[in-house]
């Protein structure tokens, strides 16, 4: 069994430097790393015009700045190649079947985890989850519309959660 870090990504711009929502991710991994260093680390992100558009995925620079605070190179898994929170959970599916994980402290941002948390729980019932939240550090006004578009990603999320178990009873 597979103890693992999941950090969600956020943003690069086109020389694939950090947003501040990324590095703050980052620097929260680091943190629960250092109480956790028997656990992996799976960095999600690959490619969308929302948030990458450089030629590798988001998640390699995710992986390499936690390297420079002192993650090992030795602690990260493959990456999820996800272009949004839905895929990050989906698309970890593999991994988490062929590493049978079953303990994970996932790292996402204040704003992002009750979507977070609908999402991972609901596609890996059996997992048992920490939530780790990294501060955002925004205005007042950056942060109520990072608020606002959860409220509404949420109800998003409820809806293709839905037609994802569809679709899976009907190929099991």
């Amino acid at each position: 069994m597979t103890k693992v870090i999941i950090v969600l990504g956020s943003p690069n711009d086109d020389e694939g430097n950090l947003s501040a929502i990324a590095i703050s991710r980052c620097e929260q991994a680091f943190v629960e790393y250092t109480k956790n260093s028997d656990y992996k680390v799976l960095c999600t992100g690959g490619f969308g015009d929302h948030f990458n558009k450089t030629k590798l995925p988001h998640a390699n620079y995710i992986k390499e700045y936690m390297q420079v605070l002192g993650i090992p190179n030795s602690a990260f898994l493959d990456f999820t190649l996800s272009a949004y929170t839905f895929e990050d959970a989906s698309l970890s599916i593999p991994a988490f079947e062929s590493l049978h994980i079953k303990e994970v402290i996932l790292i996402t941002s204040d704003f992002h985890i009750n979507r977070a948390k609908l999402l991972f729980t609901a596609i890996f019932p059996m997992v048992s989850f920490i939530f780790s939240a990294a501060k955002t550090l925004c205005d007042d006004g950056e942060l109520q519309r990072l608020a606002s578009h959860e409220l509404m990603a949420i109800e998003r999320e409820k809806i293709n959660l839905e037609q994802y178990f569809k679709h899976a009873s009907r190929t099991l």
